[in-house]
């Protein structure tokens, strides 16, 4: 499983990736729309829901020696939330983390936003 979950607060997976959507079928412009899928999920109980019904569905249907690599923000709900969402999730798996600090000039930089950020943190568990 290789994968980057929307970040809480920051990510609405519908509007900002609906380019990937539309190439699989989806609407031919970008939308939030209302849904318990969408939005920028600011409900730390929606978010994680979220988290464990994705992360439950494939730990159904993977082998027990596959490989999750995940990419999370490092702030500090969003890190906790999906880390303790995974552990539940894939209990008998070792957890390595990796952070990755972002070291130049982020995506928001050109909107005039030069606050620093944390970053990301990959998540691998064996």
């Amino acid at each position: 499983l290789f994968t980057s979950p929307p970040y809480s607060g920051v990510t609405n997976y519908h509007a900002d990736q609906w380019l990937r959507l539309w190439m699989l079928g989806g609407e031919p412009s970008p939308a939030s729309g209302e849904g318990f899928s969408r939005g920028r999920f600011h409900a730390g109980d929606q978010y994680a829901e979220l988290l464990r019904d994705v992360f439950g569905a494939c730990a159904q249907v993977m082998k027990t020696s596959a490989t999750v690599y995940v990419r999370t923000d490092a702030r500090r709900f969003t890190f906790e939330t999906t880390l303790q969402v995974l552990r539940e999730t894939f209990p008998r798996k070792r957890v390595q983390l990796r952070d990755r600090p972002f070291v130049g000039s982020t995506q928001t930089a050109q909107f005039g936003d030069h606050e620093a950020k944390p970053g990301e943190v990959d998540i691998v568990m064996k």
